[in-house]
């Protein structure tokens, strides 16, 4: 029965006979299943008894059926009943009464029906009594083991195995006179029934009779059940502010509804704006416990009180913030730059960095620029050259050229056959000087480079004297070192321009320095402003030039390490061809990138007898703005020299021309000096002490010059009326520096 069902039941009818009716239910329920199991266990038990056929159980089973079944037809039927008078409405007081009674016989008959259910599960209790105390003395007593069990005259004899015999006085009924064998201890008996519920209470104290219409119930006192009926006002409810009558219902919506409304809480002040010049103490906007703003001071020789000392001190000071404002503005580059290992991948049009380093820009760390860091891909479009660096917000890969206060990273000429990328990962330094390095010095060869030697031989037409190798070269880009591998095979990356626009064509892996057919070099013409290739004429001599690239390390750049450009002149006469110089070279395309490669080494050829030679080599030293030739191999006797060429053209003493540029001078002041000015020299003075240094006139005056204090102050002052950045001298403190540098008017410190 669900709830509802026995709510109403409550209601309706005696709620003693209704608690016993459903206790007794689930009682005779539990009995049932306890006499069904135990009435099966002992057929088992029987069953194992030889020559016994225990044709009472069967009875037994059929009556425990039946109980089960008659019990299940009760319960429909108080169930049936249950639902009929849910269903009711209950509209008269006789209606409650017809129904009421009707409830109370439907518990009366239950009350029968468990009365004979009672005495029926007594009858089987019976039975499974008898047959358990026929089962349970087969184990055997007072020592003795059972030989066997025989039923005779419906006796029960059990035989032991002394040669005893005891009559157990058990009637068994349906057994034959037949042998029984020991049989196995049955299970242990159930628990009894639970005791009747006893009686009723009395009834407690229910709503007082009585009551007119329009009265309501409501509690007399605070007692339970304790009610009486009272008279309300006309309108149900009297109006008033007391625990006795009720408020006025509007009012009472408009402070609910403002109680759940967002509001300051009622301790709450007014936002105001505070008024520093507010004087009432009372207002808003007056400001508590001010403190007193000190007299601003723009000029520290108003303080009379400090001394001169210290005047002297705060000029230095100011002197030297000025100072490291300027030297430490705006950094750029790598730490370690020449350890980084840059690859590029033309798939995929991307950059990698490899290895332990950091990049700045103006100063500021790039935190994103890592070991294994990648590069967005470049622009698709071919034939164009891109740009890779970071400019202060973001990488920036496009055509634009940068400029010097960009972290440069690489470039890259994305050709449709060829595509080439070049290392730019500069040192870390004041992008300003990095400017100047570029105009002034560019890149430059420091050593190998040359023709490897033994790998050619002149004046030979043999072609495998005519195709040489080239030794291991380490080129400068400014300050940026690279180590270009050595050519270790006979193949060979060609250049010449194609066409009215200058094309540069690539000839990847091929046989000669230059282009050849059969046994007769060509000759890059420009013939009225078109390149073309030009077979040269017997007795023609002519020029290839090889330059050395920084390339970056993947396998299709490295391909363009070492190009060797094809003759652009042809000339019967030695001397002219001798007289060319890299400036000579017209380098179409790769003009965006001619501060980024260096000719290393001219190698002169000739046409001779319908075969070409090689006549003599050069090998090219200087920065690009000023390459000069040395003549490599033992083919020179006699050679007019002078100061700025050594030896005299032999294997035992070839060649060189005596290193030109900027020198260095290097110096420790610690007096009062003047520093030097001759051409072409950096000045590196370390000062020591309380010393001024003076600098030579601005005026045409093309060094630098490195100033470091070492202890105490250094003031570097300027020659006559020239100034410093717009100040006659500058104050250097222990351990700092400066650098200067004349814009032909004054000195500028980078």
């Amino acid at each position: 029965m669900d709830k509802d069902k026995l709510q109403l039941i409550k209601l309706l009818a005696d709620k003693t006979k209704l608690d016993k009716f459903i206790a007794e239910d689930e009682k005779i329920r539990q009995y049932l299943i306890t006499i069904s199991k135990n009435t099966k266990d002992l057929v088992d038990r029987l069953g194992k008894l030889e020559g016994v056929t225990p044709k009472m159980f069967d009875k037994t089973n059929s009556s425990v059926s039946a109980l089960e079944n008659k019990l299940t037809n009760i319960a429909n039927e108080i169930s049936a009943n249950v639902s009929k008078l849910s269903s009711s409405t209950l509209n008269t007081s006789l209606e409650v009464k017809t129904i009421n009674g009707q409830t109370k016989k439907m518990i009366s008959d239950f009350d029968k029906s468990v009365k004979s259910l009672a005495n029926e599960l007594t009858v089987i209790q019976k039975v499974v009594d008898d047959y358990s105390s026929l089962v349970m003395p087969l184990d055997g007593k007072n020592g003795r083991g059972i030989d066997r069990v025989e039923v005779n005259k419906k006796h029960l004899i059990v035989f032991y195995d002394d040669g005893t015999q005891d009559d157990l006085g058990v009637i068994v009924p349906d057994v034959e006179n037949n042998p029984i064998r020991r049989g196995t201890q049955g299970l242990a008996g159930k628990g009894g029934l639970d005791g009747a519920k006893g009686d009723d209470g009395a009834a407690g104290v229910g709503v007082v009779i009585g009551g007119t219409t329009g009265q309501v119930l409501a509690k007399k006192t605070n007692a339970n059940y304790d009610t009486e009926w009272i008279t309300t006002s006309a309108t149900g409810l009297e109006l008033g502010e007391l625990s006795t009558n009720a408020y006025y219902g509007d009012k009472g919506k408009t402070a609910y509804d403002h109680s759940q409304t967002a509001h300051a809480p009622s301790d709450a002040e007014k936002n105001v704006q505070a008024d520093w010049n507010q004087a009432t103490n009372t207002a808003d906007d007056y400001i508590k416990n001010k403190p007193t703003i000190p007299t601003v001071i723009t000029d520290h020789t108003a303080l009379s009180n400090i001394g001169t000392t210290t005047h002297s001190n705060i000029d230095l000071a100011i002197a030297k913030f000025n100072n490291d404002v300027t030297l430490k503005k705006e950094p750029t580059g790598f730490t370690d730059n020449s350890a980084i290992t840059v690859t590029y991948n033309p798939t995929g049009r991307t950059i990698t960095l490899t290895g332990t380093f950091e990049g700045y820009y103006r100063g500021v760390k790039v935190t994103a620029l890592t070991n294994g860091w990648v590069s967005d891909p470049h622009p698709i479009t071919l034939d164009k050259t891109y740009f890779l660096r970071y400019n202060g917000s973001a990488f920036v890969f496009d055509e634009n050229v940068w400029t010097f206060d960009n972290l440069m990273i690489a470039v890259v000429q994305y050709g449709t056959l060829n595509k080439i990328a070049i290392k730019e990962t500069h040192g870390f330094m004041p992008w300003e000087s990095h400017f100047n390095a570029h105009y002034t010095i560019g890149t430059y060869k420091t050593a190998g480079g040359t023709l490897t030697t033994g790998s050619w031989s002149a004046s030979s037409t043999t072609a495998a004297n005519r195709r040489p190798l080239v030794d291991q070269t380490t080129i400068y880009d400014e300050d940026l070192m690279h180590e270009i591998n050595a050519l270790t095979t006979e193949t060979y990356t060609q250049k010449y321009l194609v066409g009215s626009g200058a094309v540069r064509t690539f000839v990847l892996g091929a046989g000669d320095i230059l282009p050849v057919t059969g046994a007769t070099p060509y000759w890059n013409q420009n013939n009225g402003g078109t390149w073309q290739q030009t077979p040269m004429a017997n007795n023609d001599y002519a020029a290839v030039w090889l330059t050395a690239i920084p390339v970056t390390n993947d396998a299709g750049s490295q391909s363009y390490r070492y190009i060797w450009t094809q003759p652009q002149s042809v000339s019967t006469t030695l001397a002219t061809i001798r007289a060319l110089t890299p400036s000579d070279i017209n380098i179409g395309e790769s003009s965006s990138l001619v501060s980024e490669f260096v000719f290393t080494v001219k190698v002169i050829i000739r046409m001779v007898s319908n075969n070409w030679t090689i006549t003599e080599v050069q090998n090219l030293t200087g920065n690009r703005f000023n390459q000069t030739g040395s003549p490599q191999g033992s083919y020179l006797s006699i050679v007019a020299t002078d100061a700025t060429i050594t030896g005299d053209g032999t294997s035992a003493t070839p060649l060189s021309v005596v290193p030109f540029g900027i020198s260095r001078s290097v110096s420790t002041i610690s007096t009062n000096s003047n520093l030097g000015n001759t051409a072409k020299t950096d000045y590196v003075s370390f000062v020591t002490g309380t010393t001024t240094v003076t600098l030579p006139t601005a005026v045409g005056n093309t060094n630098r010059y490195t100033i470091k204090s070492i202890t105490g102050t250094t003031i570097v002052a300027c020659n006559g009326a020239e100034t410093i950045d717009g100040s006659a001298t500058i104050g250097i403190q222990n351990e700092d520096s400066v650098d200067l540098i004349s814009n032909n008017t004054e000195w500028k410190v980078i």
